[in-house]
């Protein structure tokens, strides 16, 4: 299927590799036909070994992947549970060519208030190296949009949802104090929450992501496609945010 529109679509939340579920399928065939299936060009992708295992192993994998072809960028991770020096590895890893760095809260069990995930911030601004992060439950974004306040960086947060962990709310209130406060929108759950959303805090505040493997990259494009979002702001969301987070030029 290829993409209806004049820009190249860019998945801001895209995962491959090893999975202990074998039902899965994350290999990096899998999810690129899943994208092309959508319309979906480009991606950042990240690691899945990174995430849960070996950020070394996974690193490099995401690396090798994105060097096959045009339009993809890696994201890098830094596992804070076992990192004596979080600062110096987010430096090595905008040294070794990482577009954006993911932090792996979900399986590493740390709390938002936690010490190596502020210097990590700090090392991300310094590095002018957006950061994404899972908001997982009520009153998370609130600690966020102050660390981010301090720190001066550009954090994408995902997990913001109407249902599971209502934190849709919260996402408002601290998006209207926290500029840098970016939502990425494959768990909106609805068009009705890309609209209320991008009415509060701007398109430009919203960066598309499918959630690959885990979730569908159609019903996550679908989100998007079927708000009310005019053109100009489908574009935002859908390409031009992602890739000014990231520091490349849309052409």
């Amino acid at each position: 299927m290829s993409s209806s529109f004049t820009y190249p679509i860019v998945d801001a939340n895209c995962l491959f590799g090893s999975w202990p579920r074998s039902e899965l399928d994350a290999s990096i065939e899998a999810v690129t036909a899943a994208r092309a299936a959508a319309g979906i060009e480009g991606a950042v992708l990240g690691s899945l070994r990174a995430a849960t295992h070996d950020p070394t192993v996974g690193n490099a994998e995401a690396l090798a992947a994105c060097s096959q072809s045009a339009g993809l960028y890696a994201a890098g991770a830094v596992n804070l549970r076992r990192s004596l020096d979080p600062a110096g590895e987010v430096a090595k890893l905008r040294r070794e060519g990482f577009s954006l760095l993911r932090v792996w809260r979900e399986y590493e069990g740390w709390p938002l208030d936690y010490a190596p995930f502020e210097d990590v911030l700090q090392a991300a601004a310094a590095h002018a190296l957006p950061v994404m992060v899972a908001a997982l439950q009520l009153g998370d974004l609130t600690v966020l949009a102050r660390l981010v306040e301090r720190a001066g960086c550009r954090v994408i947060v995902t997990g913001v949802n109407t249902s599971h962990t209502p934190l849709v709310a919260e996402a408002v209130a601290v998006g209207r104090r926290c500029p840098h406060l970016f939502l990425e929108t494959s768990r909106l759950e609805g068009v009705d929450t890309v609209d209320l959303m991008a009415a509060e805090l701007g398109a430009e505040r919203l960066v598309f992501g499918t959630g690959l493997p885990f979730q569908y990259a159609a019903s996550a494009l679908a989100l998007v496609e079927h708000s009310s979002l005019s053109p100009r702001e489908r574009e935002r969301v859908l390409c031009r945010n992602v890739l000014e987070l990231l520091g490349v030029e849309a052409g």
